[in-house]
């Protein structure tokens, strides 16, 4: 609600602020597009806008109905959109070691199934990996 102090935060942490958003696998191309579209306009303009209809239902609209736009200076979007990942990640992805994801995702199968939830899509990513490691 306070644009100033939010564009004071997003640039005293720039360094530290990493574009993403929470897209999963369930959603259709649409929403997901919807959904990294707006975190972008809020970025980057000082637009006051609606969620858009095609969005997903956990965007849900802000309390009085509208999202208003940070316009962060060029220098602080480059940061958090961009300098930060590559910082990170180096520019050139590392080879998958799919014996390790399989792992993690037979690890998050486990915790899923503790807490009572279906499991079957970190099981069936598990057993697609290793499929990989049997083909190669």
């Amino acid at each position: 609600r306070n644009i100033a102090a939010s564009r004071r935060f997003f640039a005293r942490f720039s360094d530290r602020i990493l574009f993403g958003t929470d897209i999963w696998g369930g959603q259709s191309p649409e929403q997901a597009g919807a959904r990294a579209g707006i975190l972008r306009r809020w970025l980057e303009t000082d637009d006051e806008s609606r969620v858009p209809a095609e969005a997903d239902a956990l965007l849900g609209p802000p309390a009085d109905g509208l999202i208003r736009g940070l316009a962060l200076d060029a220098q602080v979007l480059e940061q958090v959109l961009e300098r930060n990942f590559v910082r990170l990640t180096g520019t050139r992805p590392s080879p998958l070691d799919a014996a390790s994801a399989a792992e993690e995702c037979d690890r998050i199968a486990g915790e899923v199934a503790v807490l009572g939830g279906d499991a079957s899509d970190a099981q069936a990513a598990a057993h697609r990996l290793r499929g990989l490691i049997d083909r190669r």
